[in-house]
């Protein structure tokens, strides 16, 4: 058993290998992975917009097998902990999830 959690951010849950890697480790029992709603949204929406050939079914369906490959016992409360709606991308700069062009800013 794994004696610590490590929270998978967007950036390292993007690239696929990486992403196999990382569940795989977490599944060897090595860590505790973990990851909110509001990073795997952050994940797809990045993957939808730079990989438009991308299959849209596909990638719900990766969704569903990442989080059936690891048992996420949180609570929503939990996991909006972990995540800021305002917080800034690290390539980008910008806030996540991005505002409308209409937005004030």
């Amino acid at each position: 058993m794994a004696s610590f959690t490590v929270v998978y951010d967007a950036n390292v849950l993007y690239p696929n290998l990486l992403r196999d890697l990382l569940i795989r480790v977490a599944q060897a029992g090595l860590v505790r992975a973990r990851w909110t709603d509001e990073i795997l949204d952050e994940v797809f929406w990045s993957l939808s917009k730079s990989r438009p050939d991308l299959d849209p079914e596909r990638l719900a369906r990766t969704r569903t097998l990442m989080n059936e490959a690891i048992e996420m016992p949180w609570s929503p409360a939990t996991s909006r902990s972990l995540t800021s709606s305002t917080s800034p991308t690290p390539t980008t700069g910008t806030s996540w999830p991005p505002r409308s062009r209409s937005a004030p800013r």
